[in-house]
Formats: structure tokens, sequence, C-alpha cells
């Protein structure tokens, strides 16, 4: 007598137990993939940072240890760019990868800063240019030579600092930042622009965004500490926003993750 073996498949119930382990383990292992695809990009914007110092390192060896002046190229805005244009290889360096948000081609304005109410937008700007330049990184203004006793001057040696921000994550290409600039409350408030507003741009955790500093050591920052530090040679530490007791509950722009 043979008997025929019967070939038992699964059951629904042991279907349903397989897909909620599977969905189980994805939503185990999906945040910690996006924290892994946030540092990476945290690396490259760090790096770009660096090349963005190593080129503003190279400009000055090449001219007697001094910094570009105000609106020799160009504006004020794009200064900087043209004068160390020659200095760095491909034009990746303008974007932060977590900025991703850029502004539409078909804008007919001549300069557009990052909005604070998109996470993760960019600047552009075309005044006087060929070619438009998007790109998510500004400087610090007040490190190069002008008339005004809050400038540091021109010569990198006397201001070699790692308290003194030299390129950093931003909303528009250049900061001129005050201690009594008041922190931003939310995404549509606007304050003055070119001033530290400029500088609280959100596209890392935290929110934080990454610093290269005059000594160039690069760190990441949150923008509650920007107020503690030395953006120009007059600028109060002793300000309100740079006290540790200072309540940040009513600026959630400042401290609310994304």
């Amino acid at each position: 007598m043979s008997f025929t073996k019967i070939k038992k498949g699964f059951t629904l119930i042991e279907l349903l137990v397989v897909i909620a382990i599977i969905a189980l383990l994805l939503a185990i292992l999906l945040p910690s993939l996006k924290a892994v695809k946030e540092v990476a990009r945290e690396v490259i914007c760090k790096s770009n940072l660096r090349q963005w110092y190593v080129a503003s390192k190279s400009y000055l060896a090449d001219n007697d240890n001094k910094f570009w002046k105000p609106q020799a190229l160009g504006t004020w805005s794009t200064t900087w760019i043209l004068s160390t244009k020659p200095y760095y290889g491909s034009d990746d360096i303008m974007l932060c990868p977590s900025a991703t948000r850029l502004w539409a081609p078909n804008q007919t304005e001549v300069r557009k800063t990052a909005d604070p109410a998109i996470p993760r937008s960019t600047w552009f700007e075309k005044d006087g240019l060929e070619q438009r330049i998007d790109g998510s990184y500004g400087f610090n203004c007040y490190v190069l030579s002008d008339n005004n006793e809050n400038f540091f001057g021109s010569d990198l040696l006397n201001i070699s600092s790692s308290s003194v921000p030299l390129f950093l994550d931003c909303r528009w290409v250049g900061v001129l930042a005050g201690p009594d600039q008041e922190p931003r409350k939310n995404g549509t408030a606007r304050t003055k622009g070119g001033q530290l507003d400029c500088a609280l741009a959100r596209r890392h955790r935290g929110p934080n965004i990454q610093i290269i500093f005059m000594d160039g050591s690069a760190e990441k920052k949150p923008l509650t500490s920007l107020w503690g530090l030395k953006w120009h040679r007059n600028f109060d530490l002793g300000n309100q926003y740079n006290d540790p007791a200072f309540d940040w509950s009513s600026y959630p722009f400042m401290i609310d993750e994304d």
C-alpha cells in the first residue's frame, strides 16, 4: 500500500506572523539606515567646507596673505566665490548633499535666499554673472578688511582661531552677524537679511549647521550655539542668547527637529 505525501503550505496565520516580523524588522532598521545616510551627508558636507578652506588658503598664499577686497569681483554676494574659483576643482562643493531643495530655474529675481520655511533649501545669485550660481554655503564677511571697527582685517595669521567662523552652512552667501539679532521663532517670521539670521540653515539633524573655522577645524554646531561664536572683533559673547540659562522654548525653529 503506497501513500502520497501531502505538501503542506503556510497557513494564513503563519503568513501573517511572517509579515508582521518583516514589518517589525523594517521598522527597526529603516531609522538606522536613515541615520547612516545622514551621517554620510554630514561627512561630505564637512569635506566641502574643508575644500573651501583650502581654496581660501591657496588664494591667500598667492595674494600676500590678504583676503579679497569686498566687491573686488562682482558684488558683495559673489566676490568670495569668484575669487576662489581658480583654486577649487568642481562646482559640486557649492552644495551640501543635504541641501536638496533648489529654486526653480525660471526665477526672474537676481537672487534668492534659502527659504527658512523649507528645510534643506538653497540660495541662488545671478547678479552680474553669466550663469546663475546655486549654493548652500556662506562666508563670514567680518574676516575681510573694512573701515568698520568690527572687521578683523585681511591678515589671516592675526585671526587664526577656533572660535571665528570662516565658511558655514548658510541661507545666503554671506553673514554679517550681530549679538543683538534675535533668533528666528518660526519659518515665516523674517529678520533683516545679511545678519546672523542668514546662518540659521536647517539642513542637518539637531537642528545643526556645519562650520569651518579660521584655524581649519570643522565642527557641527547647534543653531542655538551661534551666539557664542566670535563672528567679529567686537562681538559681545555676553549677549543674552549665549547665556546657558536662556529659555529657548519660545523659539521652536531653533530647537525642534524636522
